[in-house]
């Protein structure tokens, strides 16, 4: 699998505030989680890396990670490392023909953590699609992995910037193969293509359209393609990033029932709330 990077400041100042006890917690969870030889993580130890005052110092994947105990470490290897282990996790648990020995399920994984970094893991899916409005957007990092546990399966790994108001849609291939064979015009079936023509065409009709809706639009139009009733799955889930909604509730009505129109027009005149002051009450 793809391997994170570890690197441990062991320079005199990170040393003597602990880092050794660091990269014991280290090594620690690497055992526990089986991760020493199922995922090939590399654990280096380096000199002073320059940044003495905010130490001590540990930089995973190019990210420098400042004031850094056993417990600090432990959660950051907690938000690096279980998407690599969860896929391996999947592969193992997937179903084998008993007589030809192939597995023939397929899975698609996506992780988000805060800051706007999203991670795409997908085997033997139609390729995911990114939609900024109605523009697709490439992926920062596109590369194809082999399991240890089996070599002769391919994962793709992306890494995608997922932005506010961006929408990344999942689907099986029975949505891109709807159609396929029954229809003149789809002789490969709908195709990744199809959905996300569709999906531009949703987007445009409704801007603001919620991930439920989309989905499941997708995922109808999918099976109405296929006239004679669906021969795969059908599976679609549609991850939307936007800005909290407020929503105002006025709870009780007035002590005097001659004041309830002037409470529920009083209510309604209210301005809407700023961005700003939505993303203030969200914390």
């Amino acid at each position: 699998m793809a391997k994170p990077k570890i690197i441990i400041c062991m320079g005199c100042s990170c040393f003597a505030r602990g880092n050794e006890k660091t990269v014991e917690a280290c090594e620690s969870f690497m055992a526990e989680r089986g991760l020493k030889d199922e995922v090939d993580v590399d654990l280096g130890a380096s000199l002073c890396t320059g940044n003495c005052a905010d130490g001590p110092i540990v930089v995973v994947d190019g990210k420098i990670y400042k004031h850094v105990d056993p417990l600090v470490m432990r959660d950051i290897l907690e938000a690096n490392v279980p998407m690599l282990e969860a896929v391996e996790i999947i592969m193992d648990s997937l179903p084998v023909c008993e007589v030809r020995k192939i597995g023939y399920a397929t899975f698609s994984l996506f992780d988000f953590r805060l800051g706007g970094k999203a991670r795409i893991s997908e085997m033997g899916n139609p390729g995911y699609i990114h939609l900024r409005g109605l523009e697709e957007i490439a992926p920062l990092k596109d590369e194809q992995i082999v399991s240890s546990h089996w070599p002769d399966r391919e994962v793709r790994e992306c890494e995608a910037d997922f932005r506010s108001g961006d929408r990344i849609i999942l689907c099986s291939d029975g949505v891109t193969q709807s159609g396929l064979g029954v229809r003149k015009d789809m002789k490969f079936g709908w195709r990744r293509s199809g959905v996300l023509s569709f999906a531009r065409e949703k987007i445009a009709a409704d801007p603001d359209i919620s991930a439920r809706n989309l989905s499941e639009a997708i995922a109808r139009k999918a099976l109405n393609l296929t006239t004679n009733g669906c021969k795969d799955d059908i599976s679609c889930v549609v991850c939307y990033l936007r800005h909290p909604r407020v929503m105002r509730i006025l709870t009780g009505p007035p002590f005097y029932k001659e004041t309830w129109s002037f409470a529920a027009a009083s209510s309604s005149a209210l301005p809407p709330p700023s961005r700003r002051t939505t993303a203030r009450k969200s914390r």
